[in-house]
């Protein structure tokens, strides 16, 4: 900030001379006064303001208007809208109608950046004052577009304080609880009566334990754990536990043991749902009339019995599962259905839940596969295929399931109608469970009334490579044996050489690492290798990794276009990943009306899921073009915060993914996390070589640790209630 001292001597500075700020506000614009109030806060650089309320003078005249439009939009964009709408600032704030139609280059994206601007810096500040500056501009703006009101936000804030919070503005529940407390303290709302020992403030406490709960994938929890933690957050109103757990959004089962269990009812009935659509599936039993045996010779391969099965299956049930370990032949059985369904006459639609899973599908069945999302036409916030339009396919594939988390399970089932349509799942049992809540592949195997197929035979064990080195891996062999010449650092298995071990760890394991990088770069391309570690943050984690391989995969020189965030640089060319659920996409396209080429938008709410990567294409000064399979999105700075480079990821993002070429990063460092679960994921990723980077010791006792996949939920014990 520039601030005058002679008038503002009161003003401390940093170590560097400069006066900064800093806080949840508006992205602020360079040649704009402001007028701030904010509170000395002592940081690593020294004296810093944090922010409770920043202002600036609304436009009066025609010119000023023009200059803020400039501020937002490309040049070409603020013309058109200043010609079309020269009051656009006062029609925003009076909430007045603007026909987009007639303004050339101006999607709903780009006014609704305007539209959010001239909100949050001429509207909104005055609600951030009254709440003294402890509610962000981020919140404030989620109530108003909810409310389009501030006399209604008032109104909400003092109805349900709690709700209003967590529900709609998405603030946990402990940052509530602060800011609402501190609220009464200060006097700054009075609510009428004491939150502190409130029914409201114990729903709440509630709901979020639930949900915690969920956070950590199960989908309820025992009924004596969740009073222990209420008493524990908020001993003050514990007393209306009971009385809460009557609420309509909350569910309450005591089982055959006589094990009382609570969840959020949603989540309960999302269960119950996906349970009782699959029991009845199979009632329809829709037999398709062909002898499915003539269909086990694949190319020059050879079906076995067991792999043959999920045939049987398919012709015979509405609904079956088909699950095997990596090397035992999935792509094979489901090529021979493939086969089998194509001389019937039946069409079918493949989905996996992301997009890099879907792409091997695809890749190894030779069939365009999409993600569950694009497969239900999912154009937030709607669904295309749902209970009341149906998918229009005989047979329904989904791959990878381990992935996909109840709530998207359930969408797929919506979707469905088991009167025409039969449904196979496929999945490796030996695979995480997903993010989400709920264990649903672990789940449905325990159902033993659904036809499953389960493939155990791994084919090229005896090669002694990836396939025997993974299979020891999964069952907890350990394979690593120590070396009596400590200066022999590399060990190659395999007939074909496909799996190569180096012991060397942290520091040493680093260099090897991009040395090793280096050198498969000189017969890959940088899209073709993914270096995989445990953890995201740390000094081995893949942030670290990725500053390293950068410079390596994509060299650049320090005056190249590239963009800044959160310390991170971005350069044309780079790989990267979609780190959080993106409902709010946009499509651009290259677009000369105006004389130069431009980026316009042309498709709004595309999804993109957790884990998508993609490639920069081109950065201008207010957008960030980025290629994911072959549609190119338009990202704004702001946008770039949930986008992460991808030459390393984690072994957990890489599920459902497969490259040519993975370096398994696995320092002692990582023991923690190391399990034989998240080692086996890793190594699987592979199409051709995998480089295992750790220390011998910390592998052999990872091999011999499980990933828990017990998960406290409600799906597979829905037959006893």
């Amino acid at each position: 900030m520039n601030v005058d001292s002679e008038k503002f001597k009161q003003v401390s500075f940093n170590n560097y001379g400069n006066v900064t700020i800093m806080g949840d506000i508006s992205t602020l614009d360079f040649n704009t006064p402001y007028k701030i109030t904010g509170v000395e806060t002592k940081g690593k650089y020294g004296m810093s303001y944090k922010v409770i309320s920043c202002r600036r003078d609304k436009p009066t005249t025609s010119e000023e208007t023009y200059t803020f439009l400039k501020s937002i939009l490309t040049l070409n964009q603020a013309n058109e809208l200043y010609k079309n709408y020269p009051n656009v600032i006062d029609m925003v704030l009076n909430n007045e109608p603007i026909d987009l139609s007639i303004v050339k280059g101006i999607g709903e994206k780009s006014f609704k950046k305007i539209r959010d601007k001239i909100i949050d810096n001429f509207k909104l500040m005055d609600l951030i004052n009254e709440f003294k500056g402890l509610l962000s501009i981020n919140v404030i703006r989620k109530m108003y577009d909810k409310y389009a009101s501030i006399e209604k936000v008032r109104a909400k804030v003092l109805d349900d304080p709690y709700k209003f919070l967590c529900d709609l503005s998405g603030i946990g529940f402990k940052t509530a609880d602060m800011m609402l407390l501190d609220f009464q303290k200060s006097n700054t709302i009075d609510f009428g009566y004491d939150l502190k020992t409130s029914k409201q403030r114990c729903r709440s406490c509630i709901l979020y334990t639930l949900k915690e709960n969920e956070n950590n994938g199960s989908t309820r929890v025992r009924l004596e754990e969740l009073n222990e933690q209420v008493k524990t957050l908020t001993p003050e109103c514990a007393n209306k536990f009971v009385e809460c757990l009557k609420e309509d959004d909350i569910y309450y089962h005591v089982d055959n043991e006589n094990h009382p269990y609570v969840s959020i009812k949603s989540t309960y009935e999302t269960e119950k749902y996906i349970y009782d659509r699959i029991i009845n599936a199979n009632k329809f039993k829709e037999v398709y009339d062909c002898n499915y045996k003539d269909y086990t010779k694949i190319d020059e391969a050879q079906l076995t019995e067991t792999q043959n099965n999920a045939l049987k299956n398919l012709c015979e049930n509405q609904f079956s599962i088909l699950v095997g370990y990596s090397g035992t032949g999935k792509s094979f059985s489901v090529q021979g259905i493939l086969n089998m369904l194509n001389d019937l006459g039946k069409n079918f639609t493949l989905l996996a839940p992301t997009g890099k899973a879907s792409k091997v599908l695809g890749n190894y069945t030779g069939v365009d596969a999409q993600t569950i999302h694009r497969g239900l036409g999912y154009v937030p916030p709607k669904w295309t295929y749902n209970e009341e339009n149906k998918l229009n396919c005989d047979v329904l594939i989904i791959d990878e399931v381990s992935m996909t988390d109840i709530f998207l399970f359930k969408r797929v089932l919506e979707a469905i109608d088991f009167r025409r349509t039969k449904m196979l799942i496929i999945g490796d049992p030996a695979q995480l469970p997903s993010v989400a809540c709920g264990n649903l592949l672990h789940d449905l195997l325990s159902i033993k009334e659904l036809p499953c197929t389960k493939l155990t035979e791994v084919f090229r064990y005896n090669d002694g490579g990836l396939m025997k080195v993974a299979t020891d891996v999964r069952n907890s062999v350990q394979y690593l044996k120590e070396q009596k010449d400590s200066k022999k650092k590399m060990m190659v298995y395999g007939d074909n050489k496909d799996y190569t071990f180096i012991n060397a760890d942290k520091l040493e394991g680093i260099n090897y690492l991009v040395t090793i990088y280096k050198r498969v770069l000189e017969s890959y391309k940088p899209d073709e290798v993914t270096v995989l570690s445990c953890y995201r943050k740390g000094d081995f984690g893949s942030v670290a990794l990725n500053g390293l391989l950068q410079p390596l995969a994509n060299p650049h020189d320090v005056n190249d276009i590239h963009v800044t965030v959160k310390n991170q640089e971005f350069y044309i060319g780079d790989i990267v990943m979609q780190t959080v659920n993106n409902r709010e996409a946009i499509a651009v396209t290259l677009d000369e009306q105006f004389g130069n080429k431009e980026w316009v938008e042309y498709k709004t709410n595309i999804f993109l899921a957790n884990g998508e990567t993609g490639v920069i294409k081109d950065i201008t000064d207010d957008l960030i073009v980025i290629d994911f399979n072959d549609v190119l999105i338009g990202y704004s700075r702001e946008d770039m915060q949930n986008v992460s480079l991808a030459y390393a990821i984690t072994c957990h993002k890489s599920q459902g993914s497969q490259n040519k070429v993975i370096i398994l990063f696995t320092p002692s460092s990582h023991t923690y996390m190391l399990n034989s679960n998240i080692i086996y994921v890793g190594l699987t990723r592979m199409q051709e070589k995998v480089f295992h980077i750790g220390d011998i010791n910390t592998i052999n006792r990872a091999v011999l640790k499980k990933e828990n996949f017990e998960r406290n939920t409600w799906l597979k014990e829905l037959k006893n209630i």
